[in-house]
C-alpha cells in the first residue's frame, strides 16, 4: 500500500479568502498535516484556527505582530469581542504586553523594509526601540517634498478652509482637499526616475473609492507610474518606496459643524492603524492631514496618549526642519487644472 506523505503547509494570510481556501477547497479538505504555519497571523479569528487544528498532528506555528491591525468583525457582542476580534497571540496571553515573558514567544527584532528614519517612530512608540534596521535599507535618497532630506514628511492643511472631512452615502469619509493634494504629490513624485512604485493609503474605504476612480479616469496624468491605492487594513504586509498617508478626517464638515473622529483612530486600534500606515514605506513616507485634529477633534479624548505623543513628535520635528520655498518650486497652473501646485493647497 501506497504511504501517503505528509507536508507541511503555508498559509499566506492576507485576506480571508486565504483561509477559506483552506477549509472549503476539496484538494485541501481532507489532507493531514504535521506542522502548519500561519503568516500575518494577528489578522486571523481564534474560530480560524481552531477549525484547522483537526487537521494537524504536531505543531503550529504562528507569525505576525500583534502591534499591528487585527481581525475585522462586524459584531460588537461580547461574544464576538472575545472570540472574533481577538488574534492568535492572545491564546497565549490576552494581556498582550506581557508576551515577552512566554519562552513560546519569540521577537525577530531585525527589520529589513524601512530606512531607519522611517521605522523610528515605530521603533520608539511601539517596540520599545528594540528594532535594529540593516544598514543601506532605503538607499540614500529623501525624495524632499517641503523638507529637506527628510524621509518623513507631514503635509499641513490646516490652514486652507476648505479641508473638510465629508461622510459618503455608506457612512464611510472622505476628504476631497487632502486627495487633490495627495495628487499634486504623486505628479511630483511621477518625476523621479529611480521611484518603483507609490502607495496611497487611507482608513477609509470612502476615500481609497475616490482616489481609484480619479486615476483610472486620468491615467493620462501618471503615465507609466505604478500607483496602488487600498486601505490601511489592505496594505498590512505590503510596501512601497514612497508611501502617502492620507488621514482624511478633520475638525469641522463641510458645514462648519464639530465632526468626531473615525472611531478607527481610537485607543489600542488607532495604535495598530498608526504603526501599519508609518512601517509601509521603504525609502520615502508622506502623511497629508490636519496637525490639530488629533488633539482638538470632536472625541479626541479617545485617542491614545502614545498615538498623540507620536504623532506630536512627528509634527515638531518637520516644523524644526529646513523647508523648500515650494512657492518657487512650483510655478504656473490654470484654475481648470485637474491637478495644482501644491502650494496651491496649503494656502490660508
Amino acid at each position: 500500500m501506497r504511504q501517503k506523505k505528509k507536508l507541511n503547509f503555508i498559509i499566506q494570510f492576507n485576506w480571508q479568502t486565504s483561509y477559506s481556501d483552506t477549509v472549503l477547497d476539496n484538494n485541501l479538505g481532507n489532507c493531514q498535516f504535521d506542522n502548519i504555519i500561519i503568516d500575518e497571523c494577528s489578522m486571523m479569528a481564534i474560530p480560524n484556527l481552531l477549525a484547522m487544528l483537526k487537521r494537524i498532528s504536531k505543531r503550529v506555528i504562528i507569525a505576525g505582530d500583534f502591534r499591528q491591525l487585527g481581525p475585522i468583525a462586524l459584531s460588537s457582542t461580547t461574544a464576538s469581542e472575545m472570540w472574533l476580534h481577538n488574534d492568535l497571540f492572545c491564546l497565549v496571553d490576552p494581556d498582550q504586553s506581557k508576551l515577552s515573558k512566554y519562552d513560546c514567544v519569540k521577537m525577530l527584532k531585525t527589520q529589513w523594509r524601512s530606512n531607519k528614519d522611517i521605522i523610528e517612530y515605530s521603533n520608539k512608540y511601539f517596540y520599545q526601540s528594540n528594532l535594529v534596521t540593516k544598514p543601506g535599507i532605503g538607499g540614500e535618497k529623501a525624495f524632499p517634498v517641503i523638507q529637506k532630506n527628510l524621509r518623513v514628511e507631514f503635509i499641513d492643511l490646516t490652514l486652507n478652509s476648505e479641508y473638510k472631512c465629508e461622510r459618503t452615502k455608506s457612512q464611510s469619509r472622505r476628504n476631497l482637499l487632502s486627495a487633490q493634494a495627495t495628487f499634486s504629490l504623486l505628479k511630483e513624485l511621477r518625476n523621479a526616475s529611480d521611484i518603483k512604485n507609490v502607495g496611497v493609503i487611507t482608513p477609509y474605504n470612502g476615500q481609497c473609492s475616490y482616489y481609484k476612480r480619479f486615476i483610472s479616469e486620468n491615467r493620462m496624468l501618471f503615465p507609466d507610474f505604478d500607483i496602488k491605492v487600498g486601505t490601511v487594513h489592505t496594505f498590512q504586509g505590503s510596501e512601497c518606496d514612497v508611501i502617502i498617508f492620507d488621514m482624511v478626517d478633520s475638525i469641522y464638515n463641510k458645514h462648519n459643524e464639530k465632526i468626531p473622529i473615525g472611531n478607527l483612530y481610537y485607543r489600542k486600534s488607532g495604535e495598530k492603524l498608526v504603526n501599519v500606515a508609518f512601517s509601509r514605506a521603504i525609502r520615502k513616507l508622506i502623511i497629508v492631514g490636519c496637525s490639530r485634529v488629533l488633539f482638538e477633534g470632536e472625541k479626541s479624548e479617545q485617542i491614545s496618549p502614545l498615538t498623540r505623543e507620536l504623532m506630536k513628535d512627528l509634527i515638531n520635528h518637520v516644523r524644526n526642519c529646513p523647508s523648500i520655498n515650494i512657492s518657487d518650486k512650483n510655478i504656473g497652473y490654470q484654475e481648470d487644472d485637474a491637478i495644482k501646485p501644491l502650494s496651491y493647497y496649503l494656502k490660508k
